[in-house]
């Protein structure tokens, strides 16, 4: 019989001899393993988390900047825009004001009317006629447009023909009357207070010579309240603080034109106030301004300037609502970086 040899015997006990060599180095080793895996998933997990807010900062400082700024660029246009349509609306009035007092038509009708005032003219049924269709005219032009009154003024400041009740004294208006028949330039009569409080400003143009008598002064008169504030204050983006600001320079003060919420409809603000956006841009000019407004509120305001006229128009709006796309930004950022972070 041959015997078998033990081969699986031989091997189990060589490598029962092996281990058992290196037992000791072995247990060792995995020991350190051990101890070490926990430290290597804290360190990766670590690296990780740092590596996903990195990302989540920089994507939400990126997105943050682009968002502010389109808010910025918004105000920026809205103002830009408004000073454009004060400037237009302006040059369109006294545009207006001006072809009337050049109208042929217009001036030949008067030509009875002032030489019946001359006490050279004799045909009185034909003046009073002509007196009536002037008049009617002008009343249609004020009603059309909106004006307080129109009035044909004398040399001397004293009314020829004239439809509504003229927010002016004789005193304000002569030294207009007079500028504007020496020149024959038309002239825009910057806001003045009125008569009765409110505030007006007025259009006037030369009417050129009439049945060879002097020159004319043909003025129209239009409310502040009523006419142009309304205009001004228009938002044209949907906005809970948002503001627009009509306002000038003069010494020692500036006046605002609306300020919403107050009795007066021109608010004279003390140059003490320098935080306020207002007299920022009126030392550094047109441009974006961080401040406090006349609640003491923090705003962001974009200032323009006027074109050919003393005003500055400012768009401003509440740095709390002009943040808040900000802040919004910020928490879907936060959630979708902990949404990543658990996955």
């Amino acid at each position: 019989m041959t015997p078998t040899p033990a081969t699986g015997s031989a091997d189990a006990a060589g490598g029962a001899d092996l281990q058992s060599s290196g037992s000791p180095l072995g247990r060792r080793l995995d020991a350190l393993l051990e101890r070490l895996r926990p430290i290597h998933m804290v360190v990766i997990f670590a690296v990780f988390v740092v590596f996903v807010g990195g990302v989540g900062v920089v994507g939400f400082t990126l997105l943050a900047d682009s968002a502010l700024g389109k808010e910025h660029g918004r105000l920026s246009a809205v103002a830009a825009m408004k000073a454009q349509q004060l400037a237009s609306w302006q040059e369109e009035h006294l545009a207006a004001v001006t072809l009337l007092a050049k109208n042929q038509v217009f001036r030949e009708l008067l030509t009875p009317v002032r030489m019946r005032d001359l006490d050279n003219w004799h045909e009185r049924l034909a003046a009073w006629y002509d007196d009536q269709r002037v008049t009617f005219w002008l009343a249609d032009t004020r009603e059309n447009a909106g004006f307080i009154s129109a009035e044909i003024l004398k040399p001397d400041g004293e009314t020829l023909i004239g439809t509504g009740t003229p927010p002016y004294t004789r005193d304000l208006i002569r030294p207009v009357v007079d500028a504007v028949i020496a020149t024959g330039e038309s002239l825009f009569i910057d806001i003045q207070p009125g008569k009765n409080g409110l505030p007006f400003m007025a259009f006037a143009a030369r009417i050129p010579d009439v049945g060879n008598t002097q020159a004319l002064a043909l003025v129209f008169s239009l409310g502040i309240v009523e006419h142009l504030l309304p205009m001004v204050e228009q938002w044209p983006n949907p906005s809970r603080t948002g503001r627009l600001w009509l306002f000038r320079q003069r010494a020692g003060a500036i006046d605002l034109v609306n300020p919403r919420g107050k009795g007066d409809a021109i608010l004279a603000v003390s140059p003490q106030e320098r935080r306020q956006p207002i007299f920022q841009a009126i030392e550094r000019g047109d441009g974006l301004y961080h401040g406090a407004d006349l609640r003491g509120q923090e705003v962001v305001a974009a200032v323009r300037r006027v074109h050919n006229l003393p005003w500055w128009i400012s768009v401003q709006m509440d740095s709390a609502e002009l943040m808040e796309p900000i802040r919004t930004l910020a928490g879907a950022s936060a959630l979708m970086v902990l949404l990543a972070v658990v996955a």
